[in-house]
């Protein structure tokens, strides 16, 4: 989800090999599956439904949600853990299957990255959580990235057609967001609504990953030009230095996230989004 505050975040160019570890796959317990296959759900162990592990990922089912996880579902009602900062936390295995679902979108893309302009790059509350504790905020219910605006309409027909090679498939859908863009010359609010892609845990399972358009930038994105405005979403801020992209930590993984991504958040969030607040949970 992006910030309230009318700034907002850049993108980089990052390139190198494959970024993830081989390993076995998160699995659900077996009470858990053999209950929703009573129930007639689809459901297939994590190995099918993704090509890297979780099993590595740290996380303390402390103060958190209890409910049912599999894409073959409804999400975990967000409402119990949304903007909680004291808990209860969004559950553990939710949190692995939203790691599990960014994990299938990297794979997806990652031959095309460093080809024909295209790249992505975590944003919003998946870039803040990742460089606040190196996971996703326990009180998030969405993760968020961004792609060049003139690949959206490619990468698209790209995930459509690999979701449903998937059991239960992913889906993949284009919506819009409305917001506070900026304050105009005379003190008003100006509301701006832009198109989102979203890539869902499936067709009954609404948890997904919200793909934000990114104008102004270029691949490679020369660095004589980081004054040059950029925009993400609604938000439009200086480029600092996105490019190349770095590598960031978020679960048990790394992915693709902005240069100087430092003076990007301090852009979104204010001076102080290293601290946990009302402000800073979006």
């Amino acid at each position: 989800m992006p910030p309230t505050p009318p700034i907002l975040f850049m993108l980089a160019w990052w390139h190198g090999p494959s970024i993830f570890a081989e390993g076995k796959h998160f699995s659900h317990n077996q009470a858990t599956l053999m209950q929703l296959r009573t129930q007639g759900a689809d459901v297939q162990s994590d190995a099918n439904n993704s090509s890297l592990a979780l099993d590595a990922y740290q996380c303390d089912d402390t103060n958190r949600v209890q409910c049912v996880c599999s894409r073959a579902v409804r999400q975990c009602d967000r409402e119990l853990y949304q903007d909680k900062h004291d808990g209860p936390w969004i559950s553990c295995c939710e949190k692995r299957l939203f790691l599990d679902m960014l994990t299938w979108f990297h794979n997806r893309v990652e031959p095309h990255m460093n080809t024909d302009g295209f790249w992505y790059s975590l944003a919003f509350g998946t870039l803040l959580g990742s460089a606040r504790d190196g996971d996703m905020m326990d009180w998030d219910e969405d993760m968020d990235i961004a792609v060049p605006q003139d690949k959206i309409p490619w990468l698209m027909q790209l995930l459509k057609d690999a979701a449903m090679e998937e059991h239960p498939p992913y889906d993949v859908t284009s919506d819009s967001y409305s917001g506070q863009s900026s304050v105009d010359n005379i003190g008003g609010v100006r509301v701006e609504t832009v198109p989102v892609m979203r890539l869902h845990m499936s067709s009954v399972n609404d948890a997904h990953i919200d793909i934000w358009p990114a104008v102004g930038f270029a691949s490679p994105f020369p660095s004589t030009m980081t004054e040059t405005p950029v925009q993400v979403g609604i938000r439009t801020s200086p480029n600092y230095g996105a490019f190349p992209l770095q590598k960031c930590k978020l679960g048990n993984k790394e992915f693709p996230c902005f240069g100087q991504k430092e003076k990007f958040l301090e852009n979104w969030y204010g001076d102080t989004w290293t601290q946990v607040d009302s402000y800073h949970a979006l």
